[in-house]
């Protein structure tokens, strides 16, 4: 089954991860990020809401754009989403955690980072 497959390969990453980046890199690194834009107030007004999704492939689609191209994708959903769901699992769905950095110096935008957490 492919999410047996997907969170196996999470475990040996985060792993990988957990050895790279302690807990006090990490807590350093996001000391002096600003707080976001809140993604509930985002999607809680009135009238419809959109989630518009950054994503570049799926286990069961696979490569879902040969020309996949973030600046412009957070363009086109600069006037036509509320917020931003960004898939960042690197294997599977091609994904890749600078993408919140990339896409949070390019909108204002609230975002959801999309990932299998082990």
């Amino acid at each position: 089954m492919i999410l047996d497959m997907i969170v196996k390969k999470k475990k040996e990453t985060v792993k990988i991860q957990k050895q790279r980046f302690p807990l006090p890199i990490l807590l350093a690194s996001i000391s002096n990020i600003n707080q976001p834009n809140s993604f509930y107030e985002s999607i809680s007004k009135d009238g419809l809401s959109i989630i518009g999704e950054v994503k570049q492939a799926s286990p069961s689609k696979g490569v879902i754009s040969e020309h996949f191209n973030i600046r412009q994708i957070v363009k086109d959903y600069s006037t036509s989403v509320n917020c931003i769901s960004v898939l960042t699992e690197e294997h599977f769905f091609k994904g890749s955690p600078n993408y919140l950095k990339d896409i949070s110096a390019m909108t204002q935008l609230p975002l959801l980072r999309k990932d299998f957490i082990a």
